[in-house]
Parts: structure tokens; sequence; C-alpha cells
């Protein structure tokens, strides 16, 4: 813990921060493509504010947590602040939770995607952006939790990574969801919602 990550604090009031947390981010469950605001918090290196205060709501010791390159500062302070063991890149199925940018995100086939009978097994991307405004395809959500369409204004990803969601789709209900952050806003996309997309 030599990097000084474990300095860093997490919340000031746990409880009550946590709580409120978690219900903005149950109502962006509720209502894919609307977007949740988080306060701030002292981030770990290579981390905006949604990341970490939706890994601090969810993640605790009974949750693996897998981190992409840019993403692997935080390791120490995940450690500390959750008590979630980190795995590595040999064991990434047995990661509940991943936190990505979007520009080293894996091959999502690389997840655990759980299984028509335990689709809960399924991974939880938190996908991050990069600082500068993506360039990536406009998408269009549909599904429960919407009444007829929302466009995703913001936190697009890659057109590939549109295209092996949509490959995951057909396994349904196993699959991957996605939690996108921006900032101290974050957009969730559970398996359940329909994606659409301008392909470049």
């Amino acid at each position: 813990m030599g990097d000084g990550q474990t300095l860093k604090r997490g919340f000031r009031h746990p409880a009550i921060e946590s709580q409120r947390a978690f219900r903005a981010l149950m109502q962006a469950w509720a209502c894919p493509g609307s977007r949740a605001a988080f306060d701030d918090v002292d981030t770990p290196e290579g981390w905006n504010i949604a990341s970490a205060v939706i890994a601090l709501t969810l993640c605790d010791g009974d949750t693996p947590v897998w981190l992409s390159a840019r993403a692997a500062g935080a390791s120490d302070w995940l450690k500390f602040h959750c008590g979630s063991q980190i795995v590595d890149a040999g064991a990434i199925k047995r990661a509940q939770f991943a936190v990505c940018h979007v520009s080293d995100t894996p091959e999502l086939q690389s997840f655990n995607l759980g299984t028509a009978t335990s689709p809960e097994d399924g991974a939880t991307l938190i996908l991050m952006s990069d600082e500068q405004p993506s360039d990536g395809p406009a998408v269009t959500l549909a599904g429960p939790g919407i009444e007829t369409t929302t466009t995703l204004d913001a936190f697009s990803l890659p057109d590939g990574v549109w295209a092996q969601r949509a490959l995951l789709a057909r396994l349904y209900p196993a699959g991957l969801d996605f939690i996108l952050t921006d900032g101290a806003g974050a957009v969730c996309i559970p398996r359940t919602c329909r994606v659409q997309w301008e392909q470049n």
C-alpha cells in the first residue's frame, strides 16, 4: 500500500452518503438512460467521482472486483474502503464488478455472463468515459422503465462494444449490466435494455 491510495478518503459519513447514493443508483436502474448525479468524494487515481461513489456503495468483501489497466491505481483504495478482493486477468470470470475506462474495456465475453438458470451471476461493468467528449455513435434505448424510447446523449461507447453487447443480448436472461460514468454522473443500461446505434 505504498502508493498512497489508502490516504484518499471515501465517504465522510458512510451510512448517510451510501444510502443517498444507493437511492440515486436504484432510480437510474429503474429508468435506464436517465442520469444519476452523485456528491463529491476524494477519488483515487484515474477514477471519476461517479465510479468511486458507486464502488463505495456496491462493493464489499463478498464482491470480487476486476480493474482494467487504467483503473488499477485504485486497487489499494478499494481494498481499504470496501474490503474487496481484486482479481487478476486470469480470474476475470470471478469478478462480480469490473471497472474500466471505455478505451481499455476487454472483450465482453471475458466476463462472467451468468446462465439462464443463474442470471444473477452476470457481472456489472462500471465504464468510465474519457475526459474529452465522446465521438461514439448516437444511441437509442428501449425496454422496461422507458415509456417509448430515449436517446443516450452522453456516455457513448465505441461501436465495437455495442456490437458485442448486441450479441450477448441473445443470451438473455444471462448477460452483463452496464453503468456508464462521466464526472459525477452515471447512466445505467441493464441487460433488459434494447439498444440501437448508428453504426459507423
